[in-house]
């Protein structure tokens, strides 16, 4: 609803009328504090302000700057007045005060000359601003640039998404869910009573941040195990639809270690070793634990041979992230094995 029918009524008028200084910048806080209370998200704790202007596809919640569109609105408009071939509009563009205008405009906006082509490339530098300035915080920090795949954001906002489930999604997007290691964020060391997990800390010691307890917690392990069973399964199921008999979790031992993937599958005269990850979305890239995967496997390609009766075997991976980050190879895993997923069934 903002941004369909409020933002354009005040861009319009952000733009055809004359509005005070810092005008557009006050509307565009407002709209970030109702947008805060809609979602429930903390309003003590501060989300940063670009989050709220980083596309959708790219992990944000897509919202536009008044600010700065309005800026580039009028600017055009300035330009389409000196092109004119109306003689009235041409003297009106070259009055002083729009003269003025102009002059500072494009200096706020870094625009050298009033041409299409350097507005559009200010408006592409302004827009991938927000972006560079969110990474750089802490909730930014370690992990929101695993979330530049498109099917790693349409689940938050798919059919099956409800209100609770978003505003909780934002939350741990931008480490804004209240564990204990949030709460006490700057008042307290990692190794204090106060930040240790309220299930586990007495033994472990361990933090509890959102990472704690969607990986390692001894409390959550059952939730977690079900978690990479259920990827597996459907993973199993896809491969089973497309024609391959599949081995669910072989027990496989090869210089005298044992090892047990989450598949192996095999069709005709090829095999193939897939194993899934869902790991917390940190410093370290996805496509890493996914290289790390087929690299762990493929010793055991000659077992695999010798177990399915092929000539031919392959490893891949399947890595998704706790909040739901979808791995680039994935892909490449997929197409190597000859399975399809559409983004649909990849964001659920």
């Amino acid at each position: 609803m903002i941004r369909t029918y409020l933002w354009p009524r005040f861009l319009y008028t952000l733009t055809m009328g004359n509005p005070l200084a810092n005008t557009a910048r006050t509307i565009d806080r407002m709209i970030r504090q109702a947008v805060k209370r809609i979602l429930h998200l903390p309003m003590t704790t501060t989300l940063s302000d670009d989050f709220f202007y980083i596309p959708k596809a790219e992990g944000g919640l897509g919202l536009a700057s008044l600010a700065d569109t309005s800026d580039f609105c009028i600017l055009k408009l300035l330009k389409k007045m000196e092109c004119s071939t109306d003689a009235p509009v041409q003297a009106a563009a070259c009055l002083w005060h729009n003269q003025k205008m102009k002059s500072r405009l494009m200096r706020r906006l870094l625009v050298p000359t009033l041409t299409n082509v350097e507005i559009s490339a200010a408006k592409r530098r302004i827009s991938e601003e927000p972006k560079v300035r969110f990474l750089a915080t802490y909730q930014g920090a370690g992990g929101f640039q695993n979330f530049a795949e498109r099917c790693s954001n349409e689940w938050i906002t798919g059919e099956r998404m409800t209100g609770r489930s978003f505003s909780a999604s934002i939350k741990a997007r931008t480490n804004l869910v209240p564990t204990r290691l949030q709460t006490f964020r700057g008042r307290a060391d990692l190794g204090d009573q106060r930040v240790c997990c309220r299930r586990c800390g007495h033994m472990s010691g361990a933090p509890e941040s959102i990472a704690h307890i969607s990986q390692t917690c001894a409390f959550t392990q059952g939730l977690i195990m079900r978690r990479h069973d259920a990827v597996a399964n459907k993973l199993a199921a896809l491969a089973e639809r497309s024609g391959y008999e599949c081995l669910k979790e072989p027990t496989l031992r090869y210089d005298g270690q044992t090892f047990k993937p989450d598949l192996v599958i095999s069709s005709d005269d090829t095999s193939w070793i897939i194993d899934v990850a869902i790991p917390y979305e940190g410093r370290e890239p996805l496509a890493r634990r996914h290289q790390e995967k087929c690299w762990k496997y493929r010793p055991l390609c000659g077992v695999v041979k010798e177990l399915t009766k092929t000539s031919k075997c392959g490893t891949g991976a399947i890595v998704i992230g706790a909040r739901g980050a979808w791995c680039g190879q994935n892909d490449t895993t997929l197409k190597d094995v000859g399975l399809t997923l559409t983004p649909a069934e990849k964001s659920i």
